[in-house]
């Protein structure tokens, strides 16, 4: 069975309501307090347990601690939060419904334990029911990553909190943003806003394209060129400029960093720097702190903190870019 509407209810309401099950074990790359606590209000019965891994490391110091509430206080026996350690992420969305008598069935697809993946649904998020024919890999999985897991009310789990500047932050992407798509961010100045994943689908940096496009020994080229990729749905809304067209790209917090770019390749799906195609790659590396010519690797970008990029439209012509 496919949900693509009103996943909130057909996910994560029906199944205790209509089909005799009462224990939800999720597994999602992003969650929120806010959709534990709605969830269990809306449910509103005793018999109704989850079990929440959180896969992706971005829990806040205040997430962390309302975590912790809903365990010992608001939910206690009824509600268990995980974190994965440091040594795995897991982008996974998992949905395992059982009860005491057996009866198990799960749901995975795109959409995060979340208010956005799952009732505001912006991104389109598709889920799928599985037959109970899949249940002994489903149980095996589980039980691999909560091996790898920790619950938060261990003393340790404070070590996988993100507190801010006090340490490297773990990507803080916004919970509806998939690996290798963008969306709409608040405005900066009344500057429209759009966030763009750096990553491809599957949550790896490209090894051969994207910020790694020179990488390529086998061609000669220069090992710094790099491009951003424009995903298809910002490719065909207009915000950046037609294809061929040329626009002034400015860093914002550096005034004095100013490059010129241009949409290019099939679709204008990717945007160059027009001077050499090295400077995006450049700019990247120094901020990350990659040498020149190496390439840039997934936990490069996990210990800066971003696995991706922000850009804000100035004009047609004129862009800010927060990375």
């Amino acid at each position: 069975m496919l949900y693509s509407k009103n996943l909130y209810d057909s996910v994560l309401l029906n199944p205790f309501k209509n089909e005799n099950v009462s224990k939800l074990t999720v597994i999602t790359g992003y969650s929120h307090p806010s959709i534990v606590d709605r969830h269990f209000k809306d449910i509103d019965n005793d018999r109704f347990n989850l079990k929440l891994l959180i896969g992706m490391g971005n829990t806040s110091l205040i997430e962390h601690r309302t975590y912790k509430q809903m365990m010992v206080d608001l939910f206690p026996e009824r509600f268990e939060c995980y974190y994965i350690k440091n040594n795995m992420r897991v982008h996974s969305k998992l949905y395992n419904w059982s009860n005491d008598t057996g009866n198990n069935f799960s749901i995975l697809g795109s959409a995060n334990y979340s208010q956005n993946g799952l009732i505001t649904n912006t991104q389109k998020e598709l889920l799928y029911k599985i037959n109970n024919d899949n249940s002994e890999m489903i149980s095996q999985y589980l039980t691999t990553i909560f091996d790898n897991s920790i619950i938060c009310t261990d003393e340790n789990a404070l070590e996988l909190i993100r507190y801010g500047e006090s340490i490297p932050q773990i990507p803080d992407v916004e919970v509806d943003l998939q690996n290798g798509m963008a969306i709409e961010i608040p405005p900066v100045n009344n500057y429209l806003g759009y966030r763009i994943s750096l990553l491809k689908r599957n949550g790896d940096v490209p090894q051969r394209s994207n910020l790694n496009w020179g990488q390529r020994p086998d061609q000669n080229r220069e090992p710094n060129q790099a491009y951003i990729r424009v995903p298809k749905y910002l490719q065909d809304i207009g915000f950046f400029p037609d294809r061929y067209k040329h626009f002034i790209i400015q860093d914002i917090s550096d005034e004095d960093l100013i490059f010129m770019a241009v949409r290019a390749q099939d679709n204008g799906k990717a945007i160059h720097s027009t001077e050499n195609n090295s400077i995006i790659g450049t700019y990247f590396r120094n901020k990350v702190g990659v040498n020149l010519g190496n390439p840039i690797k997934l936990n490069d970008l996990i210990n800066y903190g971003k696995t991706y990029v922000d850009f804000y439209k100035v004009d047609d012509e004129t862009f800010l870019i927060d990375f």
